[in-house]
C-alpha cells in the first residue's frame, strides 16, 4: 500500500536530516515522528515503539514538556501503547496530554478536542464507559460550536458517541429499557456524510435508548434545518416531522 511505498522515503529523510541538522534538531524529531507512525501503520510495532519512546524523551529534553511537538509525540506513543494492549500506559499518557493541552493550547483548540477523543477511547478500552461517554458528549458539543456542524471531526465525534452508546449499552449508568436495532452503528457511519443525516441518525440512537430529551432536541434541530434547506414538501422534511411528532407523543416520555 501507500505506507509501504512511502517507508523508504521516510527512512531516507530521517537519515538525511540527522546528517545535515543533527539528531536533536526540531525537523529531525518531526521526521522521526512520521517514520514511527509509518511503522505503526505497517504493524511494525516494535520499531514504532522504540522510535517513539526515544523521540518523546528527546523532545522533552530539547523542546520542553510543554512544546506542541512534545504533546504530539505523547499522543503518538499513546496510540502505540493502545495497539500493544498497554492500555494503562496509554491512559497515563492520554490523561497527561489532555491536561497539558487544555493548559497550553486551550480547551477549544482542535488538538485538545482530539486528545479528549483519544482519552475517551482509552477509557472504553479499560471498560470505563461512563467516563468515555462524558468526554465524547463534550467533544461533540464543542466540535459543533468550534469547528462547525459539517466538519469531519464533528461528524467523527458523532459516530464515536453513537458507537459508545450502542456497543456498551449494557453498562451505561442510565437505565436502558430498550436495545437499539442491530446494525445501527453501521447505518450511522454510512449516513453521516452530511451533518443533517448524522444528527438525524444520532437522534434515532437516543430515541432507541429511551434518551427522549436528547432525541427531541436533535430532532427539532434536524426538522428546522430541513425545512429551511429542503423545503416543507421534501420527503426528508416530512420524515423529520413524523419523527418529531412520534417523539412528542411517545408515552414513555
Amino acid at each position: 500500500g501507500l505506507y509501504a511505498e512511502a517507508l523508504p522515503f521516510f527512512e531516507q529523510e530521517v537519515g538525511t536530516q540527522r546528517r545535515i541538522f543533527g539528531s536533536e534538531h526540531r525537523e529531525t524529531l518531526r521526521s522521526i515522528n512520521d517514520l514511527a507512525a509509518t511503522y505503526l501503520y505497517l504493524s511494525r510495532h516494535a520499531e514504532a515503539l522504540g522510535l517513539q519512546e526515544q523521540v518523546l524523551k528527546d523532545s522533552r529534553r530539547i523542546l520542553g514538556s510543554e512544546h506542541p511537538d512534545t504533546l504530539r509525540s505523547m499522543r503518538n506513543l499513546a496510540v502505540i501503547y493502545s495497539k500493544l494492549s498497554r492500555h494503562v500506559d496509554a491512559l497515563e499518557l492520554n490523561e497527561q496530554v489532555l491536561k497539558d493541552s487544555r493548559r497550553i493550547l486551550g480547551s477549544e483548540h482542535p488538538d485538545t478536542l482530539q486528545s479528549m477523543l483519544m482519552l475517551a477511547t482509552t477509557y472504553s478500552e479499560l471498560s470505563r464507559h461512563a467516563d468515555a461517554l462524558v468526554l465524547e458528549e463534550q467533544v461533540m458539543k464543542d466540535s459543533r460550536r468550534i469547528l462547525g456542524s459539517e466538519h469531519s471531526e464533528t461528524l467523527r465525534s458523532m459516530r464515536n458517541l453513537a458507537a459508545t452508546y450502542y456497543n456498551h449499552r449494557g453498562t451505561e449508568p442510565r437505565e436502558l429499557k430498550k436495545i437499539p436495532p442491530e446494525g445501527i452503528c453501521q447505518d450511522f457511519a454510512e449516513s453521516s456524510s452530511t451533518y443533517i443525516g448524522g444528527m438525524s441518525t444520532l437522534a434515532n440512537t437516543y430515541s432507541d435508548l429511551d434518551f427522549h430529551s436528547e432525541a427531541q432536541t436533535l430532532e427539532e434541530e434536524v426538522e428546522g434545518l430541513r425545512q429551511r434547506i429542503l423545503g416543507l414538501e421534501h420527503p426528508d422534511t416530512l420524515a423529520s416531522m413524523s419523527n418529531l411528532a412520534s417523539t412528542y407523543t411517545d408515552p414513555a416520555r
